[in-house]
């Protein structure tokens, strides 16, 4: 009955005027038909009792900032503009359709003017005010019973012993070639737009124009010549097959593989708060097969693996950090200063073979052809099928070996 109380909408249909309150059944129609066929896309919160929003951490904190109508309405606007984002692939998925074909357009752009009408009403009512602040805040994912469980406190002493090897390893890695002593061949892979970044200005900027609450709005030539200009270099040790870059995709069988026929660099933008400050974030995201297992009692390796390298810019275009981690949320690494840039593309010996990569957005991942119709990569918990690590049976973050990038 309590779960029941916090997903049912704040909104009194009866009390809405008639468009409003079509939209707002329109929503929950669509919402049943999502939920039915297993399709809801995990990209952002959907934030209970308005399901016309979603929200993620950088929007959520700006909840308690909203000093008055403009700032209400700019928020709201970005809350709205994530939940359409996410409509469009949940639409292509359930239609079949290519998101931005014209059949989902049509469609995204009738809920665009129900987001409108229905923020209208939050707008004119303090009370859904209320409730709308403190139901955007996204929530952590951690299972605190499975901790206690897993008796946490304790069992996290060992592994720490392990995290502080990987720590010795990786700088040592970093501090020369990045690879083992026994790796005997390399490849590596660079965007097909980061080989003319030469010939751009030393420094493009990012001071773009911003909204309301002092977000910026991307230029799009702008943002582009900062892909090509911050673009790593990928140089992967070529130890076994699955140390090739692909994309991946949706088999017959409807399990996930990676097809490093085509390897493809993905690419999203995101903004974070730092010092007073919202600066941009181009992230690149690259996939492999697998990660191989280094024995029987290794807990961390199996079906696919994938490497997000991050690169926050200034107002000016400087790099103020650089970012590397896996597609799990782990083995994060941060490299502060304005000397990160792409690798060198000169190894340390070994021999290097080089291919270029395509470049694609990497929202093109929620909505791929599967035996079925279409299917996001990421499942209903935002996990990808077949991924599962036999570490999750330890209950603890386990000790990490060594990455195999270097970038």
């Amino acid at each position: 009955m309590l779960l029941a109380a916090c997903t049912t909408t704040p909104l009194d249909p009866g009390a809405l005027p008639d468009d409003a309150a079509a939209c707002l059944a329109d929503y929950e129609a669509l919402d049943r038909r999502l939920a039915s066929a297993e399709l809801h896309d995990q990209g952002a919160y959907r934030v209970a009792g308005f399901p016309w929003l979603r929200s993620n951490r950088f929007i959520a904190s700006f909840r308690d900032e909203l000093d008055g109508p403009e700032l209400w309405r700019g928020w709201l606007a970005h809350l709205a503009r994530e939940d359409l984002e996410a409509r469009r692939y949940e639409l292509a998925n359930l239609k079949t359709a290519e998101p931005h074909s014209e059949t989902v357009g049509e469609r995204v752009r009738a809920l665009k003017q129900c987001s409108e009408r229905l923020n209208d009403e939050v707008l004119s009512d303090p009370a859904l005010q209320i409730s709308l602040r403190s139901a955007a805040e996204v929530p952590d994912e951690y299972r605190t019973g499975m901790r206690w469980l897993g008796m946490y406190p304790l069992t996290r002493l060992p592994v720490l012993v392990g995290v502080n090897r990987l720590h010795s390893q990786q700088s040592e890695a970093l501090a020369t070639s990045g690879f083992a002593e026994d790796a005997t061949e390399a490849r590596q892979w660079l965007a097909q737009d980061a080989r003319s970044a030469e010939r751009l200005p030393g420094t493009a900027r990012a001071d773009w124009p911003r909204d309301s609450l002092g977000i910026p709005r991307p230029d799009t030539e702008a943002l582009t010549q900062l892909y090509a200009k911050h673009a790593p270099v990928w140089r992967i040790a070529q130890d076994s097959p699955d140390d090739r870059l692909g994309q991946p995709e949706w088999s017959p069988e409807s399990t996930v593989r990676v097809d490093t026929d085509e390897p493809v660099e993905y690419r999203f933008l995101s903004f974070t708060r730092f010092h007073g400050r919202i600066l941009p974030q181009l992230n690149y995201m690259v996939w492999l097969p697998a990660r191989p297992r280094q024995g029987v009692f290794d807990l961390l390796g199996g079906h696919l693996d994938g490497l997000i390298w991050r690169v926050t810019l200034t107002e000016n275009g400087e790099v103020l950090a650089a970012e590397s981690l896996h597609s799990c949320g782990c083995y994060y690494m941060v490299f502060p200063g304005s000397g990160a840039g792409a690798a060198d593309t000169r190894a340390a010996g070994e021999p290097i073979s080089s291919t270029e990569l395509s470049v694609r957005p990497a929202e093109a991942l929620r909505s791929l052809p599967h035996p079925d119709g279409r299917r996001s990569l990421y499942g209903q918990r935002g996990l990808i099928k077949g991924s599962e690590r036999r570490e999750r049976w330890a209950m603890v973050s386990c000790a990490c070996s060594a990455s195999r990038f270097h970038a």
